[in-house]
């Protein structure tokens, strides 16, 4: 599939189908979890994932809440690392592309 031409509205790759059991978990408990998140938008990927739950804990501190122990500061170095992680990995693969 070739990428979606942006018009600055609203693009159907946002837009994800959610399996019956989970769908059916959400309906129980009105919870949907980071993991579910990973598994639906980021197709389980283990970076993404972690910056993902990272920006997840930065915002529960905010909003007094998260791990003791761990500050704004961690999760957002973890972020970042997971994200530099990223870009080397894409940079190193695409080397003739850039």
């Amino acid at each position: 599939k070739s990428p979606i031409k942006s018009d600055g509205g609203s693009s159907s790759y946002y837009a994800q189908q959610i399996p019956k059991g989970m769908l059916e978990r959400f309906n129980e408990t009105g919870i949907i979890e980071a993991k579910d998140v990973i598994r639906l938008f980021l197709n389980n990927d283990f970076t993404f994932g972690n910056i993902f739950k990272a920006y997840c804990r930065v915002i529960s501190l905010r909003n007094g809440k998260g791990k003791a122990g761990i500050d704004e500061k961690y999760d957002l170095t973890k972020a970042s690392f997971f994200a530099d992680e990223e870009l080397k990995n894409y940079l190193e693969n695409n080397q003739n592309n850039a």
